[in-house]
């Protein structure tokens, strides 16, 4: 009987845990939809051409003071290298937030380290292309800015940026991500002293990270909210925050899936010996690729077998081999991986598409869902 009472105990506890969960999940997704909305549907939220343009957006780069805890320092060659890149090829940046890591260091600190090194590259591409984000890590911003060159009111950080797709159409929204999070958003007051003072413990106990930080402390849910909105609303939605890449709301580790699943039915499917052998290395390749990619620990849960292409996250500045950002070229768009060492490539091409197909798929799937929408089309 005891045993049996403690039973149902612990059920009846988990259940109310769950539900308590689930209560606290739909309160932040809620929150999360209720601001997008605000973003997507406010008429001062600054809009940008695609068409004939070329943008760079980069996140997340939480620049420090070149001290042991910088997380940065490390990858500010792969990134000026990256800046020049731009520069020479007339692209415009999108800062997509935490630029700058102001919950950890002082704005002077940090200018002291790289005023005359990652400023400098950036206030060379002038007013007109550079778009500034702020995020939870650089929401300080009041009248003065180091990535420009003045401090007029319109060139000031911005909490979204729409982008229209090359028809003219307002199809896709920019913002740095932790909108709706409890620890960056709501409380945003009580984390960022506890940040500030976890600095100084660092170095004590060699609790450092070190540059390019691997795992995300953010949760799962994170991409599976953001994703939800936009294949709601049709729209393409690109973030920061997490510092986990995404690209057509695939991570790295689905779409290494996907490569090993082609590329077992290419071996099922030849007769050639050459082929047979060619496949298998490439099969084990990718296979301990993904091993390496499980082992980095990002908390990211799959949006399913083969979800809609509307949630994109450009990862961030803090790898141990490099930065992510995320390219937009007219109609096309590409997961950017920046080498810090470089041995072939000075970067590669994870993965790119076209914005306009993208936005195809999520038309089809609207009217799809939608009975009356095809009965209009016809």
């Amino acid at each position: 009987m005891i045993h049996s009472s403690l039973k149902d105990h612990a059920i009846y506890i988990s259940i109310s845990s769950s539900t308590y969960f689930n209560y606290l999940s739909s309160i932040v997704e809620s929150k999360l939809d209720k601001k997008l909305n605000e973003l997507w549907n406010d008429p001062k939220t600054k809009t940008l051409e695609t068409k004939n343009k070329k943008y760079a957006i980069i996140s997340d780069l939480h620049i420090g003071n070149g001290s042991s805890i910088d997380r940065f320092k490390k990858n500010e060659q792969v990134t000026l290298r990256a800046l020049n890149y731009y520069f020479n090829n007339n692209y415009s940046l999108i800062l997509l937030g935490d630029i700058e890591e102001l919950w950890r260091f002082r704005l002077n600190e940090i200018l002291q380290k790289y005023n005359n090194t990652i400023y400098r590259q950036i206030r060379k591409f002038g007013e007109a292309r550079v778009h500034r984000i702020f995020g939870n890590h650089d929401i300080d911003w009041q009248n003065t800015d180091p990535v420009r060159n003045s401090g007029e009111e319109d060139h000031l950080a911005r909490e979204a940026i729409k982008l229209k797709d090359i028809h003219g159409n307002i199809k896709i929204l920019l913002i740095h991500g932790h909108q709706g999070t409890n620890d960056a958003d709501t409380f945003s007051w009580l984390s960022k002293p506890v940040v500030k003072w976890y600095r100084y413990l660092e170095p004590l106990f060699y609790l450092q990270e070190g540059a390019a930080v691997p795992s995300s402390k953010i949760s799962s849910s994170f991409e599976k909210n953001r994703y939800k909105w936009a294949r709601d609303n049709s729209s393409l939605l690109i973030c920061g925050h997490t510092h986990r890449a995404v690209f057509c709301s695939k991570s790295k580790i689905d779409n290494l899936k996907n490569e090993i699943s082609v590329l077992k039915n290419r071996l099922q499917n030849t007769s050639s010996i050459f082929k047979k052998f060619k496949f298998i290395r490439q099969i084990s390749d990718k296979k301990l690729d993904k091993h390496m990619e499980t082992l980095k620990g990002r908390r990211f849960d799959s949006l399913g077998d083969n979800p809609l292409p509307c949630y994109f996250n450009t990862g961030c500045a803090l790898y141990h081999d490099g930065i992510t950002l995320i390219e937009i070229v007219h109609d096309n768009i590409k997961l950017v991986k920046w080498n810090r060492h470089i041995k072939e490539r000075a970067f590669d091409v994870y993965e790119n598409d076209s914005i306009s197909e993208c936005l195809n798929k999520l038309e089809m799937n609207g009217l799809e869902s939608s009975p009356s929408k095809i009965q209009a089309k016809m």
